[in-house]
């Protein structure tokens, strides 16, 4: 029977499984690019590679590099070093040192939800180095039973009679990976009764780990909502509000003096600093030289353009003619009424004692 090599499916509590069954196929990455934004819908992962035989170590840390914003060691190794004088003298050739090269992380395209990942036995070769760096980057849970501990870059060669053997040629270095393999951090049998019954206690395990990182974060964050705050601000359930945006501009009258322009321009100055500590106006700005003749940007606390144009037209800038305006209707974040009050406190021109 055909394995797939690749299996996906949504479990309940919005937690999506992912099964990668080998290493060793060109299409693993792209059977694994394919399902990326349908795992991404979900809370939390489940990767398991109980039955992966191993493969590329390179498309192992390629789909790695998914789970974490930075760069990461591969697992270290060595080999033997052959020298024939030296075996006919019973002694063992010196170590060759593998130096692990750095493995670039996907920062912009990275799954930083909850994962656990399921390990067995028959994980084998490239699926050892995936469990390690896995555990090592301390990305998430390895529940399930030791891997097979044997690294790989196997060496193969024929057989008598026919038939091909293959053995290993790297070992880790000293840390106890090969002969022993990738120990869980949940421990988890599959015994005769879960075969029999079809259950897989596993599995289940996985689930149950997630649904409790989950609930943890759901309180982390109803813990860390401020209801009084939202209420205060008019935030509706994603704490946005409507506001609207006005975009200054250079108006049709522009001959005045450089003393008229001088007033005018105070009095704008003013107007914005009554318009802030009323509350009206959550932020205030100009433009950099530009080709559009864009003056600058205000958003107004209010929610008809009406509004927002009885507004403008207090401002003596806008009354001369000097400066112009459109409006529109915007929906953005409701904290952005608190800005003028962190401005005040960052301002230090306004906190200035003036000379003696």
């Amino acid at each position: 029977i055909a394995v797939p090599h690749v299996e996906y499916r949504a479990l309940a509590n919005n937690i999506a499984y992912l099964a990668i069954n080998t290493f060793n196929a060109a299409d693993v990455e792209s059977e694994f690019a394919k399902y990326l934004p349908a795992i991404r819908r979900n809370d939390a992962l489940i990767i398991d590679v109980r039955a992966n035989d191993g493969g590329s170590g390179g498309i192992a840390y390629n789909i790695l590099s998914y789970l974490t914003d930075k760069p990461f060691a591969t697992t270290a190794a060595r080999t033997r070093q052959y020298t024939a004088t030296l075996r006919t003298w019973g002694r063992a050739g010196a170590w060759y040192p593998i130096a692990p090269p750095e493995w670039a992380a996907k920062p912009d395209s990275v799954y930083a939800k909850p994962v656990v990942m399921l390990i067995g036995p028959k994980a084998v070769s490239a699926t050892d180095v995936f469990a390690e760096t896995f555990q090592r980057l301390k990305r998430g849970m390895l529940i399930g039973e030791p891997t097979a501990g044997s690294i790989g870059d196997p060496l193969p060669f024929v057989l008598p009679g026919g038939g091909v053997a293959r053995v290993a040629t790297s070992t880790d270095m000293g840390g106890g990976l090969v002969g022993r393999g990738v120990l869980p951090d949940v421990a988890v049998r599959r015994t005769a009764a879960d075969f029999l019954a079809g259950t897989d206690a596993t599995l289940d395990a996985g689930v149950a780990e997630l649904r409790a990182q989950i609930r943890r974060q759901q309180d982390v964050v109803a813990s860390s909502y401020d209801a009084a705050l939202a209420t205060r601000l008019s935030a509706d359930e994603r704490g946005m509000r409507r506001f609207v945006l006005v975009m200054l501009k250079t108006g049709p009258k522009t001959g005045q003096s450089k003393e008229e322009l001088s007033a005018l321009f105070a009095g704008h100055h003013a107007n914005i600093r009554r318009l802030s500590g009323e509350g009206k106006l959550v932020v205030a700005g100009p433009f950099a030289d530009n080709e559009h003749a864009w003056e600058g940007l205000f958003i107004l606390n209010v929610s008809s353009l009406q509004d927002a144009e009885t507004l403008m037209h207090t401002d003596p800038a806008v009354a001369a003619g000097r400066l112009s305006f459109e409006a529109f209707e915007w929906y953005g974040s409701a904290a952005l009424q608190e800005t003028p009050a962190i401005h005040r406190r960052i301002d230090k021109s306004a906190h200035a004692q003036p000379p003696a």
